[in-house]
């Protein structure tokens, strides 16, 4: 009579477990052809609510972004059993993506105190410290690392932190070794450039800016370091093709503009610059006196020197503290005016003004047609 107890009690086990399994099977076909919701209904609806059964509700209503929900289905689930670990980090995670920053907090310090080599509990209690702006996060992070070397996240977190702080070395160095297990990782990538910028390592730079853009990280804050590290290098064309495509994707930048009508008048292409030139000045409000000063001196380039004059004239109404703007004066009224009285004034406007404060060889230049000018006119007389 026992034994056939005994195997009753067995088959009434068995065949419970295998309708749980056919329900959870059936839930998960639903969830396969896009039916979630329905999963959902047919998961609650089962009367044996077990632990399974509650993951997997809380795996589809968190899919659903029922996340509410969810969160309570992993707590019931770690009340009835306290040692799933993996359910305590999917219940950590969800606290932190609906801003529970405090209930993430005490489950992963009760997890790091349990497990304290586990380097993702660590990293988490500190996003959960960050969140709650606990200056400590940061040495959660740094242990993070100190347990696992490669850690991306936290290698991100702690480079940033060394960049944000000067110590772009140190930035660097993290960064690095964290692309040495993902050479893909966007954010590091984007800090080890950044850090070589900083530290003025401009050929160093380009090579991780121009591995975001191919990857498609091509924003605006990339694009312009990029551009930087072309411009500073001296690979003018390079820098120009970024600047247009920073121009494509932001067209209101008239910083942009500006460096490529400067890079543009390098070339010697001062038709290109002017139009860059305008183009910023239509943009940009109120100080326009550089782009003015570029503008004279595409004009200047050609030879068109009473064209430039009134140019470099709104220049310093621009801006009357403009310094090169008031030399250009001078130096165009000296290459068409005849009134040789009027260009040394404007010559002595400018020494007058910048003598012992302003551009050495601006001043060594107006110094000596002064003097030119002097002996001109004395010998006229």
């Amino acid at each position: 009579m026992r034994y056939i107890l005994i195997v009753l009690i067995f088959l009434g086990q068995f065949q419970a477990a295998s309708q749980q399994s056919d329900f959870l099977k059936e839930a998960d076909s639903l969830n396969a052809v896009g039916k979630t919701s329905a999963a959902i209904a047919l998961l609650e609806s089962n009367s044996d609510q077990s632990e399974k059964t509650l993951l997997r509700l809380a795996e589809y209503q968190k899919k659903s972004n029922l996340k509410e929900a969810a969160l309570a289905n992993y707590q019931q689930v770690l009340q009835m059993n306290p040692n799933r670990v993996l359910t305590a980090m999917d219940y950590g995670e969800l606290l932190l993506d609906t801003d529970k920053p405090e209930a993430a907090k005490k489950l992963f310090s009760e997890l790091s105190e349990k497990y304290p080599e586990n380097a993702s509990f660590r990293f988490r209690l500190g996003l959960a410290r960050e969140k709650l702006q606990d200056s400590s996060a940061i040495d959660d992070f740094y242990k993070t690392v100190e347990l696992d070397s490669t850690h991306q996240g936290a290698l991100y977190k702690t480079s940033k932190y060394e960049l944000r702080n000067g110590r772009h070395f140190n930035a660097a160095a993290l960064a690095k070794k964290g692309l040495e297990v993902n050479a893909n990782n966007a954010s590091l990538l984007s800090i080890l450039g950044q850090s070589y910028m900083v530290s003025f390592q401009f050929e160093k730079a380009i090579e991780p800016f121009q591995q975001l853009v191919a990857q498609g990280e091509s924003g605006e804050f990339i694009l312009q370091n990029l551009a930087k590290a072309y411009t500073a290098t001296g690979k003018t064309d390079q820098a120009i093709e970024t600047y247009l495509k920073m121009i494509e994707l932001s067209p209101g930048n008239a910083s942009a503009f500006t460096n490529l009508g400067v890079l543009y008048f390098k070339k010697d292409e001062n038709s290109l610059a002017r139009e860059a030139f305008f183009s910023a000045l239509e943009l940009k409000n109120p100080e326009v006196d550089n782009e003015y000063v570029y503008i004279g001196l595409t004009l200047k380039n050609e030879k068109n020197y009473q064209l430039a004059y009134p140019v470099f004239l709104n220049a310093l109404k621009e801006n009357p503290n403009n310094e090169r703007a008031l030399l250009e004066i001078a130096l165009v009224a000296d290459a068409f005016m005849e009134d040789k009285k009027t260009i040394l004034q404007l010559y002595e406007n400018y020494m007058n003004r910048y003598r012992g404060s302003g551009n050495p060889s601006q001043l060594e230049l107006a110094d000596f047609r002064i003097r030119d000018l002097k002996k001109e006119l004395h010998m006229a007389e």
